[in-house]
């Protein structure tokens, strides 16, 4: 095969282009810290690097947004939850002071107004919030767990009822009036007795209607809800103007709906046909609500309920009580709660027992005022004669049992709430427990992530950067070959057919 002179130079050519590509190749590598510059350079290397690159976009929206946001947001939970537990080991020193015999009524009515103080901060507490989120208010984080300003906004609570929601509490009856003197004969001296009932969440209530229903909407059998109100004397009346003389002993299937204090008083015939209708249904009870004053709990947190327009008459908005879970999705395929519900938490219990405990006080100082009032009258001339003498000492004995079983109701108050509020603080304890718990499993996830960052940070850099010292090396053996090349090809050009002949 004859071999002629353009052949020599075209081969020539031919291979300076293939070590100038390699030479182009190495240096590129070697500038950009790259094995490929494009997926056609080697599509095996660039499929990974895409995959690579996806698990790292992904594992840096855990570690740089989700993570710490969860864990802001569960540390400005977890603090509130902590300040509200020692608030509620406070009210129990106090409460253990309160229930003392040498405490009196200007003492424990000095602690019921601390409670009330500490009751508030409670519930400021129930307002914390995280970036203008409120962290207790479920999916509802633009709004309060209570309301910042007195209000005469109306709702319609519609609130579940169960066999714990039906206690026993002692009142007294045939109180005494100082307003006439009278004989007061023992058989009609005040006594204690026990009364069922059924305490609703808010008190000064509408005095409209009060209906409990089953999951169909009826009324159970055997209840009859009577609604009953004082008038400006403070003589309690039916709907039908009726006196009713004793407000906590109703008689047959009747249950007295007090809207005043927010009570349902069972008779014994009610209660045990509730009784009856809850072993078989779920019952919830309807009542409505208006006026509600600063720090009051805001029932579209609590309850299924409706609110109104000004007017009082247009709805405006209806509200479910169903469980709001934030989740976060924190690792692959991992979603983690956040938030902790006030409405398990920060419960009207805590509301309706610290305001109980100041209406027992007022009750005992009520009856102190009372006995004070007799014993002034006594001495006073125009009740001097024997007559009157003789039935303001009925009075005064009347009056002074009154006020021992006032004290005995306050002090055993104290007493029962002392287990109260034992019970709310280990509601808020698990809380934080349960905080805690989740803080430590996204603390794992974090460093699971951190570990698994650094490794695909391994495999990424494996696989898409460069041994720098062997491209080195490859670049200055393709640097010499290329002008070894460049050398071998000038001396075949520089040949010339006259050389040959």
């Amino acid at each position: 095969m004859r071999i002629t002179n353009g052949m020599m130079i075209n081969n020539s050519l031919a291979n300076i282009n293939v070590n100038k590509l390699n030479v182009d190749k190495w240096s590129t590598q070697q500038s950009t810290g790259k094995k490929i510059q494009k997926p056609s350079d080697d599509p095996i290397i660039a499929v990974r690097a895409l995959r690579f690159r996806s698990q790292l976009t992904e594992l840096t929206q855990y570690l740089d947004k989700n993570i710490p946001d969860a864990e802001s947001w569960m540390n400005v939970t977890e603090d509130a939850l902590t300040g509200v537990s020692d608030l509620m080991q406070s009210m129990q020193k106090y409460l253990d002071q309160a229930a003392n015999d040498t405490y009196n009524e200007k003492n424990r009515k000095d602690i019921a107004e601390t409670l009330q103080q500490y009751k508030e901060q409670i519930f400021q507490d129930a307002n914390a919030d995280y970036a203008g989120r409120r962290v207790f208010a479920g999916f509802k984080t633009d709004t309060d767990m209570t309301f910042r300003t007195d209000t005469e906004q109306r709702y319609d609570i519609t609130e579940n009822i169960t066999m714990d929601s039906i206690d026993t509490v002692t009142k007294i009856k045939n109180l005494v009036s100082v307003d006439t003197v009278t004989n007061i004969p023992l058989t009609d001296n005040p006594d204690m007795h026990e009364v069922y009932r059924i305490r609703l969440s808010y008190e000064k209530l509408s005095s409209g209607t009060c209906q409990i229903t089953d999951s169909q909407g009826n009324p159970p059998a055997g209840i009859t809800i009577k609604r009953v109100t004082a008038d400006a004397q403070g003589v309690y009346k039916d709907e039908n103007g009726n006196v009713i003389q004793d407000i906590y002993s109703p008689t047959n299937n009747d249950a007295y709906f007090l809207a005043d204090t927010g009570e349902l008083i069972l008779s014994e015939n009610a209660h045990q046909n509730l009784l009856t209708a809850m072993n078989n249904e779920t019952l919830s009870v309807t009542y409505t609500k208006e006026n509600f004053e600063k720090n009051d709990l805001r029932p579209e947190q609590y309850f299924d309920c409706v609110s109104y327009e000004a007017d009082g008459t247009t709805k405006k908005n209806k509200y479910s009580n169903t469980v709001q879970d934030i989740l976060y999705t924190v690792n692959f395929n991992q979603k983690l709660k956040v938030n902790t519900e006030g409405k398990n938490v920060f419960t009207h219990n805590i509301v309706r027992d610290v305001d109980e405990l100041l209406n027992n006080v007022e009750a005992a100082q009520a009856a102190q005022s009372k006995v004070d009032a007799i014993k002034n009258m006594m001495k006073e001339q125009k009740y001097a004669g024997d007559t009157d003498q003789k039935n303001l000492q009925s009075m005064l004995e009347a009056a002074e049992k009154e006020l021992a079983l006032a004290d005995d109701i306050m002090q055993k108050s104290f007493e029962r709430g002392i287990t109260k509020f034992q019970g709310h603080q280990k509601v808020v304890d698990a809380a934080v427990a349960d905080v805690g718990s989740r803080t430590k499993r996204l603390e794992l996830n974090k460093e699971r992530l951190g570990s698994q960052e650094t490794v695909y940070e391994e495999l990424k850099s494996s696989n898409e950067d460069i041994n720098l010292p062997e491209t080195i090396i490859r670049l200055a053996a393709a640097s010499m070959v290329y002008d070894a090349s460049l050398s071998a090809t000038s001396k075949i050009i520089t040949k010339s057919l006259l050389d040959y002949l």
